[in-house]
């Protein structure tokens, strides 16, 4: 099922827009009846507490190298993040494009010194989206 997804985040699956063939859904909806871990409604539920309660340590995600860019966008715009740390390459490369609501000015724990013009480091999430009651 390569190209049809932007990644996942602990196992969640984030599907493109993309039509597929009925031997592709039916590969999908297999995977996905099958997956015994956490759903996107989990992610989402879980990084919007830690939004609301900012003791809460929510959804962090760890990732590396600008090819990672899109996928964070994808799961910032869902809404299923709360934290994420990244190295130089990936938050250079999510400045470039549209810049999700997760990369603040600063990090709110750099790893360089404040001087650099791209920080890498920990990045505090927001969304717009409604949390279910």
């Amino acid at each position: 099922m390569p190209g049809t997804y932007y990644g996942d985040v602990g196992g969640v699956f984030l599907d493109r827009p993309v039509e597929l063939s009925k031997e592709m859904q039916t590969k999908r909806a297999t995977v996905n009846r099958h997956w015994m871990g956490v759903r996107e409604n989990h992610l989402y539920l879980c990084a919007k507490r830690a939004i609301l309660n900012h003791e809460a340590p929510g959804v962090i995600v760890f990732a590396m190298g600008e090819t990672r860019a899109e996928m964070l966008r994808e799961a910032n715009r869902r809404g299923i993040l709360s934290r994420m740390v990244i190295d130089q390459e990936l938050a250079e490369a999510l400045r470039v494009g549209s810049t999700p609501s997760c990369l603040l000015n600063e990090p709110s724990a750099p790893l360089n010194p404040p001087s650099t013009a791209i920080f890498p480091g920990i990045f505090s999430c927001s969304s717009n989206r409604q949390v279910p009651q």
